[in-house]
């Protein structure tokens, strides 16, 4: 048990998201609200503004899951408005909400929560087309730590007209002070995030670890050889920011092939994983088709890399593909609050050139370059200017991250922003 001496003053933090649900729950029956364990989907749900009016079961409750697998009709007729919360525990419980649904449908009848994607279950698939709307709640984003909802450095980024226009609006911004290495160690699952105490949060993440292995992964799939599923977990986490490669990271721990890629998906279900598809709209260029592997909250995966200290990380050699995985982990915060979800992909073609991100917003594709450097340099620039030139119709700008005090546009038709301006 961590001590409360350790966590810092309890906060009700605003969550980016609550608009967007709001907004779902005033025009479709079913909300689902999928997310990490521990990320703060039951807090989210049961704030007054969303769960004033409304019945809150959880299938954490053993006697409310039995009743939700024997008898899921008298459950759901309970109230007019539920919030049932961990649904993975027992999907079939959907079926009777598309009945309820299709016997009498007005909006905000159910909100319904899921520490897996259970879109991808299968016994889910189906169940609700038409019926429902998915939310992801992400981890915590730097603005949300700060007690800011809303994200006003990416949205400012990302819903620019120009380069030009960017670079003007974020000059002010340029100054700001963001400890990167913080929010990394920290990462965005609320309870760790707020931990003042480095050995504590230790603490918290290799519990989170052993409670996702011996309760989680039951919901999920059959797999008994769990000490092999950590070994995954570790060996996957030195491959972050890679090309996705189950095999290898198998055949580095002794696992057969076909085992490492149903772990996989096991992980990828259960929202710890996070797959960035690659993108591609040339027919002259080949690209690279596989995802890249990255993680849904930065903190995880710097615990399993075994990094337990600020100067730790400092000096590791993955900290910047780490980077990488806080800026795509504050992207999925900032568009999954969005009204159209933007959708988001990495860029390589099949001769080398890369782009960490592409940001398909408003459909505008935006592409994104992470580098650490203090100020933009032109071997930095070489492949957004490549991509701009390849994709110039629907690609209006592109955009350099670093790690200096400058807001700038070293090129044409792109702006070089401090990581700190949007975080």
């Amino acid at each position: 048990m961590i001590n409360i001496r350790h966590v810092r003053h309890l906060q009700i933090i605003p969550r980016s998201l609550v608009p967007a649900l709001q907004q779902a729950l005033d025009v479709f029956s079913v909300v689902v609200v999928v997310g990490p364990r521990q990320v703060g989907k039951t807090t989210l749900v049961q704030a007054p503004e969303i769960g004033a009016d409304r019945l809150y079961l959880t299938l954490d409750d053993l006697d409310l899951l039995s009743e939700a697998r024997r008898h899921p009709d008298r459950l759901l007729g309970r109230a007019a408005r539920i919030t049932l919360d961990e649904v993975q525990r027992a999907p079939e419980v959907l079926l009777a909400i598309k009945r309820h649904v299709d016997r009498e449908r007005s909006p905000g009848q159910f909100i319904v929560t899921g520490s897996a994607d259970v879109r991808a279950m299968k016994q889910v698939a189906d169940h609700l087309p038409g019926r429902a709307v998915y939310l992801n709640l992400e981890p915590l984003s730097a603005a949300e730590l700060r007690g800011e909802p809303e994200q006003v450095g990416l949205e400012t980024l990302l819903a620019a007209a120009s380069a030009v226009e960017a670079r003007d609006a974020l000059t002010p911004r340029g100054r700001r002070r963001s400890d990167v290495v913080d929010l990394m160690i920290r990462g965005g699952l609320p309870e760790p995030a707020l931990l003042r105490d480095d050995d504590a949060r230790v603490l918290w993440f290799a519990a989170y670890v052993r409670s996702w292995l011996d309760r989680g992964v039951g919901e999920l799939s059959a797999i008994s050889e769990l000490a092999d599923l950590k070994r995954l977990m570790t060996a996957l986490a030195a491959r972050t920011g890679g090309l996705l490669n189950q095999a290898a990271a198998g055949a580095e721990i002794g696992l057969p092939r076909t085992t490492a890629y149903r772990y996989t998906s096991v992980l990828s279900l259960g929202l710890l994983l996070d797959l960035l598809p690659a993108w591609s709209r040339s027919l002259r260029v080949r690209t690279v088709k596989t995802p890249k592997l990255y993680w849904r909250d930065v903190g995880l995966a710097a615990h399993l890399l075994g990094i337990r200290s600020r100067k730790a990380l400092r000096e590791h050699h993955g900290f910047g593909v780490l980077v990488e995985n806080l800026i795509l982990a504050n992207l999925r915060a900032w568009a999954s609050a969005r009204r159209h979800t933007p959708e988001l992909f990495f860029w390589r073609t099949a001769g080398g050139r890369e782009v960490d991100f592409v940001v398909e917003v408003d459909g505008r594709f935006i592409p994104v370059e992470v580098k650490l450097a203090r100020r933009p340099r032109a071997e930095d620039l070489r492949h957004l200017v490549a991509f701009l030139e390849e994709h110039r119709r629907i690609a209006p700008y592109g955009v350099l991250l670093h790690g200096g005090t400058t807001v700038e546009t070293p090129a044409p038709n792109v702006v070089a922003v401090p990581l700190a301006a949007v975080l």
